[in-house]
């Protein structure tokens, strides 16, 4: 893929913050997403996601990563993808005109960041639930 376009580079952004992988610093830089001009945040998609994406172990470690490390993800990481999924054009509808697995990897990020507020909820009930379990097993 010689230049993709816009909604891909910041695809693949994402997937970069969520799995810790390096970033250029932050800059602006003027962008066309679904025919609309727009300024945000420079992409890493030449300098660090192209390296990835041609990686033929790519999926493997986004199928791991599902797996094993979303519960891994913090609060400072959905912080720093919030203005790209708060972006009115990144979403996998606008990412699918560009490629289906683009589509893909856009569904994916804005459901890793929903997983961890979930599990923000669920994971201190389910810490109690075990230690319910626990007593209740011993006092049997």
């Amino acid at each position: 893929m010689k230049k993709p376009s816009d909604i891909i580079r910041l695809v693949f952004d994402g997937v970069l913050l969520l799995t810790m992988g390096s970033v250029v610093p932050v800059e602006f830089k003027e962008m066309d997403i679904n025919k609309q001009r727009i300024d945000f945040i420079a992409d890493s998609f030449d300098k660090y996601a192209k390296a990835t994406m041609s990686d033929v172990g790519f999926l493997k470690s986004l199928l791991d990563f599902s797996k094993r490390e979303k519960d891994n993800i913090n609060d400072e990481t959905c912080e720093l993808l919030e203005p790209y999924l708060t972006l009115e054009n990144f979403n996998p509808t606008i990412a699918k005109k560009a490629s289906n697995a683009a589509e893909g990897l856009c569904t994916w990020v804005g459901a890793m960041v929903k997983y961890h507020y979930a599990a923000k909820i669920v994971k201190p009930k389910m810490d109690f639930l075990k230690v319910q379990t626990s007593r209740l097993t011993a006092a049997q």
